[in-house]
């Protein structure tokens, strides 16, 4: 009986800091003309990629990089319209707070929301959950959350060491040629 209601305890608190998780650092964007969005990502466990991937109408990639550490990741975002306002409103440097699992930020913008419920996340995952909270995931999890689908880190090698500590990350739209 202990141990059940240890349990029922510790899944409040784990519902009740991720809840909080996500609030209070605001993005300062680079050329950005006010508005109030988010981003955030998680995968169902299913393999929607083809079904987020651009369509042919155009690639957005985007370069993440670590600021003071010099450190850049490449990711692909999906084709939604949350990723497309998201890539529309590049270059942006973001504040990112920890959780365990991820990086957020709550942007000084809104962007549109489709939320599924996808109970896998991935190392690499962007997510916007709510309207305005850009989530970049390190590690692999599970979740009852709701999130937008914006893209993935496409390498994720080095991903867990390079988000530690207190970070901002610069993410700029890349021009394929």
């Amino acid at each position: 009986m202990a141990a059940l209601i240890f349990v029922l305890l510790l899944s409040i608190l784990t519902v009740s800091i991720t809840l909080v998780s996500c609030g209070g650092k605001q993005a300062i964007g680079e050329d950005n003309a006010g508005g109030n969005g988010n981003v955030s990502g998680v995968d169902n466990g299913e393999n929607t990629d083809e079904n987020n991937a651009s369509n042919g109408d155009k690639e957005m990639t985007v370069k993440i990089t670590v600021a003071g550490k010099n450190i850049e990741f490449t990711a692909e975002l999906y084709d939604n319209a949350a990723a497309k306002e998201l890539y529309a409103r590049l270059p942006l440097n973001i504040d990112m707070s920890d959780m365990p699992h991820e990086k957020y930020c709550y942007l000084d913008f809104s962007l549109p929301v489709s939320e599924e419920r996808p109970r896998n996340i991935r190392t690499g995952d962007i997510m916007l959950w709510g309207n305005n909270c850009l989530v970049l995931f390190y590690e692999d999890f599970t979740t009852s959350y709701n999130y937008t689908r914006i893209g993935k880190i496409v390498d994720v090698d080095g991903l867990i060491s390079a988000l530690k500590g207190n970070i901002v990350l610069k993410i700029e739209a890349v021009e394929l040629t």
